[in-house]
């Protein structure tokens, strides 16, 4: 009985021996490499062959250059991406070596070739890469360096652009040449062909935004929409549209005679923008700098859908909207007294001609004195202007958390009152009713 029992267990033996033997010859022990040498100098360029017909990027003492492209179009953040990520690469090779699977990574007719060049030891190398079909769970494509039978997954981050054109690198930010524009004065201009210019002045050091047509102060405008403004600074596009458009590309693109232009200038530089009608939630817009057509989201552009009946909730309305910022302190001048309101550790406190007032209950005083705030509603229009010698009835300062600022003077002539907003020394009506309410309340702690 035991000679048989001996024979099974040589023979199991000898089975798991070939399986090892087997999975030897046949797999082998990944292993990772870096694509480029870690003692290179930097790289030289970059070649890209693809059915895209490819680009090639040059670097030389950190200026990126895009052959075929304007320097003033490139993105050279996303250039000096990839190529950092190239240069960094570190190479998991795969562990199925088949050669019967190898069918399935799309290397025989690869859908690009890159030749990546590199500086090391004062001379120029370089590697060629090989990119196949996308691998599984969008992890990115197969890959093998040239002359190579090792096959990796080029991550999709890099893998994407390889296989990408050469206008993947062409900047879609609409105002790449005026960034200045994010921290200076600047005023937007807003031209309907069939109706008056209009004109939105933005002081960004104050955040403040008044409104105008031909000339003419017509309103404050909301919190909501000076963020919207700042917001159309950083306009980015979804595509590229077309290249070096000719007059009839322009004309079917809605642009030979558009649905609105604005002007956006700031000192001596300026952006001019043709956009079109909006249609399926998208618009195309072309700037006066870069000659290309752009294919943008009509939301981004805050003014763009039904204008004439939008811009009216892009007013400021009220002196104060307690839900649209945060206030740090009131500075408030009546009859020659100075009250003061400002928070001290969360807590509001009430100063008089600066001293710390303990007969008033400051948290009741301040909920009064923000309901006659979001009572004095705006009446737009109201262009009245009042000598500067003139004495104000209340002279109000409000100091929001993010350092803006609002000053406004409340007037009564003629037994109607206004309100005078310093910044523009624009005048709006308001009900004299509740500026005296208001004025009650302030007399009251004095």
């Amino acid at each position: 009985m035991k000679k048989p029992l001996v024979y099974i267990s040589v023979s199991l033996l000898s089975l798991m021996l070939l399986i090892i033997i087997f999975f030897d010859f046949n797999y082998k022990t990944p292993k990772q490499m870096e694509l480029i040498p870690q003692n290179n100098q930097g790289l030289e360029s970059l070649i890209v062959k693809n059915n895209n017909q490819g680009y090639t990027i040059l670097e030389k003492n950190n200026l990126i250059t895009v052959l075929g492209v304007d320097s003033n179009l490139i993105d050279t953040v996303k250039c000096q991406k990839l190529l950092a990520n190239l240069l960094n690469l570190t190479i998991n090779e795969l562990t199925e070596q088949s050669l019967q699977l190898k069918k399935q990574y799309g290397l025989q007719k690869p859908l690009a070739t890159v030749s990546v060049n590199y500086y090391i030891d004062k001379k120029v190398d370089h590697v060629e890469i090989n990119i196949g079909n996308e691998a599984p769970a969008n992890l990115g494509n197969y890959a093998r360096l040239n002359g190579k039978d090792e096959i990796f997954i080029l991550p999709k981050e890099i893998a994407d652009l390889l296989l990408a054109s050469q206008t993947e690198f062409i900047s879609r930010e609409i105002f790449k040449d005026i960034a200045d524009f994010k921290t200076a004065d600047w005023q937007l201009n807003i031209f309907d062909l069939n109706k008056d210019e209009e004109t939105i002045v933005m002081k960004n050091a104050e955040g403040n935004a008044v409104y105008f047509v031909n000339g003419n102060q017509k309103a404050l405008l909301s919190n909501t929409a000076k963020k919207k403004m700042m917001n159309l600074l950083n306009l980015q596009a979804l595509e590229i549209e077309k290249i070096s458009p000719g007059l009839d590309d322009i004309d079917m693109y809605g642009l030979l005679i558009p649905y609105m232009q604005i002007n956006i200038s700031s000192g001596e530089k300026s952006e001019f923008l043709k956009i079109s009608a909006p249609k399926d939630g998208m618009c195309f817009v072309m700037p006066s700098s870069r000659n290309i057509v752009f294919r943008c989201n009509k939301d981004d552009i805050f003014f763009l859908d039904n204008y004439e009946d939008y811009k009216d909730s892009l007013y400021k309305k009220y002196i104060f909207d307690s839900q649209e910022q945060d206030i740090n302190s009131f500075n408030i001048k009546i009859k020659d007294k100075n009250i003061e309101i400002k928070k001290a550790n969360g807590v509001w406190q009430l100063y008089i001609n600066e001293k710390l007032s303990t007969q008033v209950d400051s948290n009741k005083f301040i909920d009064e004195i923000l309901l006659q705030f979001n009572k004095l509603e705006l009446t737009n229009g109201e262009l009245k202007m009042f000598d500067s010698s003139a004495t104000p009835e209340v002279d109000l300062e409000i100091n929001y958390e993010n350092e803006q600022k609002d000053n406004y003077q409340f007037f009564v002539v003629e037994g109607n009152a206004y309100v005078t907003y310093k910044t523009y020394n624009i005048c709006f009506k308001v009900d004299k009713k509740m500026l005296d309410e208001l004025c009650n309340i302030l007399r009251k702690v004095l």
